[in-house]
């Protein structure tokens, strides 16, 4: 083999590397969270959430993430 010919064969290769690793990058989806109560009030219902969730192969931190916002009684927090 020609020196041409491997140099053009090496740059194929990294360049077919370089686009199966972009391809392979999984998207992170973001949900938000806004609930009237508190943390602690909801903990019950968050995590009956995350394993319905998980039920259908979402994994929170693998695929998704979420942003959690409590008002905590307080409504005019919700504008914030």
């Amino acid at each position: 083999m020609d020196r041409r010919a491997f140099i053009a064969m090496a740059g194929a290769g990294v360049l077919a590397t370089a686009r199966l690793a972009r391809a392979q990058q999984a998207r992170i989806f973001r949900l938000a969270w806004l609930s009237g109560g508190s943390a602690e009030g909801n903990k019950i219902l968050t995590g009956c959430f995350l394993n319905g969730l998980r039920q259908f192969g979402w994994i929170e931190g693998q695929n998704f993430v979420i942003e959690y916002r409590w008002s905590e009684g307080v409504a005019n927090r919700f504008a914030a």
